[in-house]
């Protein structure tokens, strides 16, 4: 049951989508491509945009045949009970994963540039503690925290990203179109990790107020989120070249480190873009916590996900310290985008539909 009170909109439904996304992923994505695909990278980009656009259609005509309910609505009308807690289960388990080691990617990096001498322990639960005061808040204020970064980060950054271009060696894009199918196959799984977020739908539609013209809003987000990506790549390649980038840990990070504002009153101009970015990933955690907590309700057959929200912050801060190092770190997300991912991004979604497809079940006038 969804009170009138957790109610969103469309736009700040496909906010949630841009924010899900974008997150620690834009940090190494241009090093991931420039290591293989030099300048071509864009390419990727854009066919990721495009496969990801493709599923996250596929998903939202499903759930615009399911008006109001959550996956494990949909899920149970489909498959029975059974698998519905099978899928909720995964879910749970997803969430946390991704929280995890979006929240220990981000305490390295404020470590790394802002707070050298505090614990990256002490930076974990400061962070996960305030995220669990707004999810506890709701759907409604999540969303609207979510409508008031987008513009609060785009705009500076955009700004700061054109004083660098200023600078800009275009010769550091040359030669384009140099890889083949066969690279662009292999590339597609590797920079889809980037994408992945849009997921998220499967919970926060149910909470929209109005579902027309879904599909329309929800594909704005991919086009913004692809945009981004391609914007902050070229920016990238052009300041640093590719040999500089494939030896960059975070290149977005470093990029910002070069911006020079002339006869600007701010020296630590990285100060600000970290400030940003603890926005960023303030908005891309707590979507993915209020979906956790919603599912492992639903397991437990409760109608207030609220108590779920503290409990599962223990197991998600002991899980961000398991690693050792961040090449750990790395090589742990390598595996769950290869497998975890895909199977909750895309195999779901795509099973889900084809089983609506044979059912033949309308979604309309179902949610009395």
């Amino acid at each position: 049951m969804i009170g009138s009170n957790d109610k969103i909109t469309r736009a700040q439904n496909s906010g949630m989508i841009i924010t899900q996304t974008i997150g620690v992923g834009i940090l190494s994505l241009p090093r991931l491509l420039a290591e293989d695909f030099a300048s071509d990278g864009f390419l990727l980009i854009l066919i990721g945009g495009l496969v990801a656009a493709l599923f996250l259609t596929i998903l939202t005509k499903l759930l615009e045949k399911y008006k109001g309910k959550t996956v494990d609505e949909i899920s149970e009308r489909l498959l029975g009970k059974f698998f519905k807690e099978i899928i909720l289960i995964i879910f749970v388990i997803y969430y946390v994963v991704v929280i995890s080691y979006i929240v220990r990617i981000f305490a390295e990096v404020v470590k790394m540039f802002l707070l050298l001498n505090t614990p990256t322990e002490v930076i974990i639960m400061a962070m996960l503690l305030s995220i669990t005061y707004l999810v506890r808040k709701g759907i409604e204020c999540i969303s609207r925290v979510v409508q008031i970064v987008i513009p609060l980060v785009t705009i500076p950054v955009a700004l700061l990203m054109l004083t660098i271009l200023k600078d800009a060696k275009l010769d550091n894009l040359l030669p384009f179109f140099q890889i083949g199918i066969g690279d662009i196959i292999k590339g597609i799984p590797l920079v889809l990790f980037s994408f992945l977020g849009y997921e998220l739908i499967f919970f926060t539609t149910a909470f929209v107020d109005n579902n027309k013209k879904m599909l329309r809003y929800n594909l704005s987000a991919i086009s913004f989120i692809t945009t981004s990506y391609i914007l902050v790549y070229f920016t990238t390649y052009v300041q640093f070249g590719k040999e500089e980038v494939k030896h960059l840990l975070w290149p977005t990070l470093s990029l910002m480190k070069t911006v020079d504002i002339p006869g600007a009153f701010l020296e630590n101009i990285e100060g600000v873009v970290m400030g940003l970015w603890v926005l960023v990933v303030f908005a891309n955690i707590s979507p993915a916590l209020f979906n956790g907590s919603l599912a492992l309700s639903r397991i437990t057959r409760n109608k207030e996900y609220k108590q779920f929200v503290l409990p599962l912050i223990p197991i998600i801060y002991i899980l961000s310290l398991m690693p050792d190092n961040l090449a750990e770190v790395y090589e742990y997300i390598d595996i769950f985008t290869k497998y975890f991912g895909p199977s909750v991004a895309i195999f779901l979604p795509v099973f889900l539909f084809i089983v609506s497809l044979f059912k033949g079940k309308k979604g309309e006038g179902e949610n009395a």
